[in-house]
C-alpha cells in the first residue's frame, strides 16, 4: 500500500509523524511519501518537499510567497502522478491542503482529512466543499463536528492525539539536573512559535517581558525550546539584541515544561501541550493590520487560546460561582426575615433552586459539555459537579433548618427533608444537563429563563413533603 502525507507546519509534523509510526505498526511494508518535516522523515515518510522551505502565515507573507506555494502545489501534484498513492492524507494546513485534495480527487484518489478547517470558528460554508472533497474526515476536538455534520460529511472525533504523546521524558530530578536548574531556580518559558513570521512578531516583546522579569528577580530563568524546523539563526539574531539570558533547548521539552512555573507562549498547538504539563501560559498573538481586520469580520470566537475555547466562558463560570452565592444569601435573608410571622418554609431554598445559574452550567458552555462527554468517565465528571451542587443546595437550606430546629420538629425528620429536598433538586438538575442540555439558545438569558427551571425546585419540594408526611406521627 502507498500513502501521500502532507502536513505544513511543526504540529501537523508531529501528528504526522505519529500516524506514520502507527501506520509501520499496522503494516510494516506500506510506502509513505510527501510532504512534511523532519519528524515525518524519521517517522519513515519520504519527503518530496520539507515544509521548512515554505514555513510562512498572516495574508501578507502569503500573498509574497504565493509564486513559491503555487509552485509547491504543482511539485506535489507532479508526485501524485509519478506515484499514484492508494490515498492522500491531509494533516490541518488547511488553505494549501484542501487544494491538494481537490487535484487528488480529480484523479481518483481517496482523501483523507486529520484535522479539517475550524469551521466551527470561522468561514462556516467550508464544511460543505469538504464533505465534497473527502471520504471521510478525523477530528480532534467535539466541537467539530457539528457544521460538517450538517454538511453532511463522514466525519468522527478520535481524540487529541496530545493527549497520548504529551509526558515528561525524564523525571523532574533528572531534568533539574539535565537543564541545570537549582533548587531556588524560578524557570520561565518562551515558546515564541515555529513560523518565521510569528518569531519576528512575537519574540521581542516575549524578551522585553523576559527582561523586566529577571530585573525584578534574579532568580527567575529563562527557556527557549527549539522546535524542529525553526529558523534557530533567526531565534538567535533576536537574543543577541536583548540583554535578557535565554538558554535554548533542544531535546526534553515536555520535561521542562514540567518544571516550569510559567510560560509566555504563543497561540497554537503549544498552548495545549502546556495545559496538559499542567503550566501556567500567557497567551499572546500578533499579526498585520491587514490580517487583524480580516480576521476580525471572519473569526466567531470568544477566545482564541484553545484551552479556554475547550474550556468554555471562564467570566461565565466565575459568574456562576458569584450569582450562586448572591442567592445563598438571600435565602438566608429571606428565611430570617419571614421568621417572625411563623413562615418558616423551604421557599428561600425553593428559589435559590430555580435560579442558580449551576442548574444550567453545561447548557450555557456547549464546548465544556463536549469535552466531557466525549472524555472517558464522562458520568463520574457530571456526579461530581452535581455532588457539589447537592452541597450547596444543603447550605441554602441550612438558614430554615436552623429556624425549625425550634419549632418542635425531631432532628432527624428535619435533617432528612434538607438532604432529601437538596439531593432531589441536584438530580433532576444533573440529569437534565446530562442528557437533555438546552442547546437552541441565542443569549445565556434564554437558557437561564427556561421554564425547566422550575423542574429542580419542585423535585426538591417533592422529596420534603414526602419526608415530613413519612416522618409525621400517625
Amino acid at each position: 500500500m502507498k500513502i501521500m502525507l502532507s502536513a505544513g507546519e511543526t504540529s501537523g509534523d508531529l501528528h504526522g509523524a505519529a500516524l506514520a509510526r502507527e501506520l509501520r505498526t499496522l503494516d510494516p511494508a506500506v510506502k509513505l511519501i510527501g510532504f512534511g518535516g523532519t519528524e515525518m522523515a524519521a517517522a519513515g515518510v519520504a519527503l518530496r518537499q520539507n515544509y521548512a522551505d515554505y514555513n510562512v502565515m498572516g495574508i501578507s507573507a502569503v500573498i509574497l510567497n504565493l509564486r513559491r506555494i503555487f509552485a509547491l502545489l504543482d511539485d506535489l501534484t507532479h508526485l501524485m502522478d509519478e506515484e499514484r498513492p492508494d490515498v492522500l492524507v491531509i494533516i490541518d494546513y488547511p488553505d494549501f491542503n484542501w487544494r491538494l485534495a481537490a487535484r487528488a480527487k480529480e484523479r481518483g484518489i481517496p482523501v483523507f482529512s486529520y484535522i479539517p478547517p475550524s469551521a466551527w470558528a470561522w468561514r462556516k460554508g467550508r464544511a460543505k466543499s469538504c464533505a465534497a472533497l473527502a471520504d471521510e474526515i478525523v477530528a480532534i476536538f467535539p466541537h467539530e463536528l457539528p457544521p460538517y455534520e450538517a454538511a453532511g460529511a463522514n466525519i468522527s472525533f478520535v481524540g487529541n492525539p496530545l493527549v497520548d504523546t504529551v509526558r515528561a521524558e525524564m523525571p523532574p530530578t533528572e531534568a533539574r539536573r539535565h537543564f541545570g536548574i537549582g533548587a531556588d531556580d524560578v524557570p520561565i518559558l518562551l515558546l515564541p512559535g515555529s513560523r518565521r513570521e510569528e518569531i519576528e512578531r512575537l519574540l521581542p516583546p516575549m524578551l522585553g517581558a523576559a527582561e523586566r522579569l529577571g530585573a525584578a528577580d534574579p532568580t527567575r530563568r529563562f527557556f527557549l525550546p527549539v522546535a524542529g524546523g525553526v529558523d534557530e539563526e533567526r531565534i538567535r539574531r533576536h537574543l543577541a539584541a536583548s540583554t535578557a539570558e535565554v538558554t535554548l533547548t533542544h531535546d526534553a521539552r515536555y520535561a521542562l515544561m514540567g518544571l516550569a512555573r510559567a510560560a509566555m507562549a504563543t497561540s497554537g498547538t503549544v498552548v495545549m501541550e502546556a495545559a496538559l504539563m499542567g503550566l501556567p501560559a500567557v497567551v499572546l498573538y500578533r499579526m498585520s493590520a491587514l490580517s487583524y481586520l480580516i480576521g476580525r469580520l471572519l473569526v466567531d470566537v470568544p477566545r482564541f487560546s484553545l484551552p479556554n475555547i475547550l474550556l468554555g466562558e471562564l467570566r461565565s463560570s466565575t459568574m456562576t460561582l458569584v450569582d450562586s452565592i448572591g442567592l445563598a444569601v438571600m435565602s438566608a435573608i429571606f428565611t430570617f426575615t419571614t421568621a417572625d410571622q411563623g413562615l418558616i418554609t423551604p421557599l428561600g431554598m425553593a428559589f435559590v433552586t430555580a435560579n442558580t445559574p449551576l442548574n444550567s452550567f453545561f447548557s450555557r458552555n456547549p464546548s465544556t459539555y463536549s469535552v466531557i462527554v466525549a472524555a472517558p468517565g464522562s458520568n463520574a465528571v457530571f456526579a461530581r459537579y452535581y455532588s457539589s451542587a447537592c452541597v450547596f443546595y444543603v447550605l441554602t437550606g441550612t438558614p430554615a433548618a436552623i429556624m425549625l430546629s425550634g419549632s418542635g420538629v425531631p432532628l432527624p425528620i428535619l435533617l432528612a427533608e434538607l438532604i432529601s429536598c437538596a439531593a432531589a433538586a441536584a438530580l433532576v438538575a444533573g440529569t437534565l444537563e446530562r442528557y437533555r442540555p438546552i442547546t437552541s439558545w441565542k443569549s445565556e438569558r434564554e437558557v437561564l429563563r427556561h421554564p425547566r427551571k422550575y423542574l429542580p425546585p419542585a423535585a426538591g419540594l417533592a422529596a420534603t413533603t414526602l419526608v415530613m408526611l413519612v416522618g409525621s406521627p400517625a
